[in-house]
């Protein structure tokens, strides 16, 4: 997904192209979309030439720009997203996992070497003790990971709370972690010819008990899934979600009414 592209599909095409900001070569996920995003479409004082910026802004700063909002509001994307908007009540489920996922290397006993990895966590950064994970892994990564447990607890407490029985499952999956596993830590696993394919399949097993009952599931990161997931999240009525960060921002852009939801609070720094 070239980020150019997704700008031209929400109406800033023509702002993409004098910013060199935003000459990213790719953005292959939501995650990678947010982070090569963040602040196209809101106040940022170096963006302006003028000497008394801050005192124009008089506290606007990194709030949304009204006009870059009447640009996106005139996209045929956002027609798309207002089109399902109109008929979804829904819970969007969204579980990042990919570079953040937290795998307990004993739930998956012939996958990894049981003498390497045995009570500890498998991460793509490597093999973490359980006591130590939270203290070792980078805030940014770790504030991004909540696990099953913690998803699905929530949203039965919703379904409950807002009388809803749907949700849509959407998740980035462990294609990536699979790739990095095989191909930068195979000393990690039980078999290392074990295909990248398979590896992905039985780790998104994972991710069974959130798929119980859901009406639909979005999983990986390819072009096609990342518009059927946008579409998807923001035609619900809440997002489940503990790394929502672009969701939001999308959110916050077209003025949806969705309830966002965290599984657990962010961690300590």
């Amino acid at each position: 997904m070239n980020s150019h592209v997704f700008f031209d599909e929400i109406g800033f095409s023509s702002i993409v192209e004098t910013n060199s900001e935003l000459s990213f070569d790719k953005a292959v996920s939501l995650s990678e979309i947010s982070q090569k995003t963040s602040g196209t479409y809101i106040f940022d004082k170096i963006c302006y030439n003028n000497s008394r910026i801050e005192e124009i802004l008089d506290g606007r700063e990194r709030k949304s720009h009204p006009r870059l909002r009447a640009l996106a509001t005139q996209s045929n994307f956002h027609t798309e997203v207002r089109k399902r908007k109109n008929y979804t009540n829904t819970i969007a489920l969204h579980v990042r996992r990919g570079d953040v996922a937290q795998i307990n290397a004993d739930d998956f006993p012939g996958i990894f070497d049981k003498t390497t990895t045995g009570g500890r966590i498998v991460h793509c950064r490597g093999l973490f003790e359980k006591e130590n994970i939270e203290i070792e892994l980078p805030y940014g990564n770790r504030r991004r990971f909540a696990d099953t447990h913690a998803h699905l607890e929530i949203l039965n407490l919703t379904k409950d709370r807002l009388g809803i029985d749907n949700h849509i499952l959407i998740s980035d999956g462990f294609d990536r972690m699979s790739r990095i596993l095989i191909n930068m830590r195979p000393y990690l696993l039980h078999k290392e010819d074990i295909s990248i394919n398979a590896l992905k399949v039985v780790l998104e097993r994972e991710l069974h008990p959130l798929m119980d009952r859901a009406q639909k599931t979005i999983i990986g990161e390819t072009n096609s899934l990342f518009y059927d997931t946008i579409f998807t999240a923001l035609g619900s009525k809440v997002i489940i979600s503990q790394s929502a960060g672009f969701l939001k921002e999308l959110s916050n852009l077209f003025e949806l009414d969705i309830e966002f939801i965290s599984p657990t609070p962010q961690p300590e720094r």
